[in-house]
């Protein structure tokens, strides 16, 4: 469940994430936060990159 969750969160979004949350509670938790740090390493990864 954990995996599925944030394989689920890392490539869906947010229209994966709710899927994930019909599949179980772990899936969704898993899914929120998979999607939550995707971004966030995403944001961190263009500030750093674009600074040389």
């Amino acid at each position: 469940p954990i995996a599925r969750g944030i394989a689920i969160g890392t490539c869906s979004h947010a229209v994966g994430t709710s899927k994930a949350i019909s599949l179980g509670e772990v899936e969704g938790a898993m899914s929120g936060i998979a999607l939550a740090m995707s971004g966030l390493i995403t944001v961190l990864l263009c500030l750093f990159l674009s600074v040389r």
